[in-house]
C-alpha cells in the first residue's frame, strides 16, 4: 500500500484503532487460557467496617472509595509492575519489538502515577484477619452484598473485579499482553501513515494503559486469605472526569488520605431533575444480610440494626452472628 492510500493518523482514528485492540483482546480472552483464568463462584462480597460505617453506608447509600497508593497494603500495585518488568527483561534478548521493548522499560513506572480509587470487599464474611484489620478488632460488622448487581446500583462509572494472587496466572496474562498488543498494531501498522508519530513509543504506551488495567487485579500471594473483590473508580478523562468527582481527604495516624464517594443511583436521583429522571435511578445499594463481628452483643445490636434497615427501607435482610469464637 503507497502513502497515498494510506490512512493519516490523527486523535480520532487513533482512538479507533485502540478501541479495535480492546475487541482484540476480549476475542483472545475466551481462546486463550491464560487470559481466561478460571474464578470460583460466589454469590456474596463483604465490606468489612464499624459500627458507624454501616450507619453512612445505609443512610447515605454511599461507599468511600479510597486511593490505591493510601491502602493499608499500598505496596500491591508495586507488585504487578515489577512482575511486567521481570518479564520486559526475559525478552529483550529476542530482537522482534525491540524498540517497543525499549519504550516498556522506559515509561513503565508511569503505572505507578495512575489515579485510582477502590472499594474493597472480601468474598469470606466471617474471617478473623479481617475482622481485626477492617471491623474494628471484631465490635464491627460485615455487610453482604450482590456482586454481579453492585455495579449497576451505583451512579458513577465502576469496573467490579476480583483478585488475582497466583503468580503463574499472574505472569502469564502479562505474558500474553506482551505478545499480542504489539501483533495487533503490527497487522494494522501499514494501513496508516505515521507521520511525525513514533509507533515504537505509542504502541509501547497502549501496551502500558492495558497491562495497567490488569496489575489492577493483581496482589501478592500472600495476602490470598482476603479472597477479595473490589470496585474500582478511575478517572480517565473520558467516562470519568476530575471535574465533575469532588475529591474529599481523610485522616489517619499517620496520613492524609484522597477518597472519592460511590453513591448509589437511589441517592443520585434526589440531584436530577424531572426530565431525567428515569426508573434506574431508584436503584439502590444491593444488601444480603449483615455479619456482627466476634466481639458485639448481638441480640441487642441485633435490634439496632433492624430499625436501621426499617428506616432505610431494606426488607428481609438476614443478620448473622460470626462464628469465631475471638472476644476483646
Amino acid at each position: 500500500m503507497n502513502n497515498q492510500q494510506k490512512i493519516i493518523l490523527n486523535d480520532r482514528n487513533w482512538a479507533s484503532l485502540k478501541y479495535g485492540l480492546a475487541e482484540f483482546l476480549l476475542k483472545n480472552a475466551f481462546a486463550n487460557e491464560k487470559l481466561n483464568h478460571k474464578v470460583k463462584p460466589y454469590e456474596t462480597i463483604y465490606h468489612y467496617t464499624d459500627l458507624n460505617g454501616l450507619i453512612a453506608i445505609l443512610e447515605s447509600q454511599s461507599f468511600y472509595c479510597t486511593n490505591i497508593n493510601f491502602l493499608n497494603d499500598r505496596k500491591e500495585f508495586n507488585h504487578g509492575v515489577d512482575l511486567v518488568k521481570e518479564n520486559i527483561n526475559s525478552i529483550t534478548g529476542n530482537k522482534r519489538n525491540k524498540e517497543i521493548l525499549k519504550h516498556l522499560k522506559t515509561e513503565i513506572d508511569s503505572i505507578l502515577d495512575i489515579d485510582r480509587y477502590v472499594t474493597c470487599f472480601s468474598k469470606n464474611g466471617d474471617l478473623l484477619s479481617q475482622w481485626r484489620s477492617y471491623g474494628n478488632q471484631g465490635k464491627g460488622i460485615s455487610i453482604g452484598f450482590a456482586p454481579h448487581e453492585m455495579e449497576e446500583s451505583l451512579a458513577d462509572e465502576v469496573f467490579g473485579m476480583d483478585i488475582v494472587y497466583n503468580p503463574e496466572t499472574q505472569n502469564g496474562i502479562i505474558e500474553e499482553y506482551l505478545k499480542i498488543i504489539p501483533e495487533y498494531f503490527k497487522q494494522n501498522k501499514e494501513l496508516f501513515d505515521w507521520g511525525n508519530y513514533n509507533y515504537d513509543f505509542l504502541v509501547a504506551k497502549s501496551t502500558i494503559e492495558f497491562i495497567e488495567g490488569a496489575l489492577a487485579t493483581f496482589k501478592h500471594p500472600s495476602f490470598i486469605e482476603e479472597e477479595e473483590f473490589r470496585i474500582e473508580y478511575k478517572f480517565d478523562g473520558i467516562l470519568n472526569k476530575t471535574k465533575e468527582k469532588e475529591i474529599l481527604f481523610r485522616s489517619s495516624d499517620n496520613l492524609i488520605i484522597p477518597y472519592v464517594k460511590l453513591f448509589s443511583k437511589f441517592t443520585e436521583k434526589k440531584h436530577k431533575p424531572d426530565n431525567e429522571k428515569h426508573t434506574d435511578f431508584g436503584t439502590k445499594l444491593p444488601l444480603k444480610e449483615i455479619i456482627l463481628g466476634p466481639s458485639l452483643d448481638y441480640e441487642i445490636n441485633k435490634v439496632g440494626i433492624k430499625k436501621l434497615l426499617d428506616k432505610t427501607n431494606y426488607k428481609n435482610i438476614e443478620i448473622k452472628q460470626s462464628a469465631i469464637p475471638y472476644r476483646i
